[in-house]
């Protein structure tokens, strides 16, 4: 991949699996506030909520506060289904992250690691909402995937019509 690109994934998986995995998103009771940046207050701002299902940083999956077994492995599904496309193998999740946005929702410009080695994936479940990267923005197409280094500055916005937007970022780090 090549630094400071976004690479583009269409139809990475099939619509259906979309209706399923929103269903499972909009019944589940482990949502929690979201924070794109952590010098941004998160009593005055609405980033909207997240459910992060994996993170490296627990041990165990079954550890993690916010565990979901079918949520993490659709999330593993899409990563499959994305790293397949953009052939590569040698990796390790660093974290699966679903985000919901509301209308009022407001998106904060973040990284999501600042290493080189690091890799953003986010899966769009169709909405009409879209995420800046960098100065560009990229608007969202049902199980479409934005690929792009994690060290780059990026947001997700609100829903502008839609009543919610879903999305899926998925973190990865990278080896040779």
């Amino acid at each position: 991949m090549i630094p400071n690109q976004v690479k583009l994934l269409q139809k990475v998986v099939p619509p259906g699996i979309n209706v399923t995995l929103k269903q499972l998103l909009l019944n589940s009771k482990k949502w929690s506030l979201s924070l794109d940046n952590r010098n941004h207050d998160r009593a005055t701002s609405d980033n909207g909520f997240s459910i992060t299902p994996y993170e490296v940083y627990y041990e165990n999956n079954e550890d993690s506060p916010q565990w979901d077994k079918q949520l993490f492995q659709y999330a593993d599904f899409v990563c499959l289904r994305c790293l397949e496309e953009l052939n590569i193998t040698n990796f390790k999740v660093n974290r699966f992250y679903y985000n919901l946005y509301t209308q009022s929702s407001v998106g904060v410009m973040h990284q999501d690691q600042l290493g080189d080695n690091f890799l953003s994936i986010v899966y769009d479940m169709g909405s009409d909402g879209f995420t800046k990267i960098n100065d560009t923005i990229y608007y969202d197409k049902e199980c479409q995937a934005k690929v792009f280094k994690s060290n780059l500055f990026h947001c997700g916005t609100a829903p502008q019509k839609d009543k919610f937007r879903f999305n899926l970022n998925i973190v990865l780090e990278l080896f040779k």
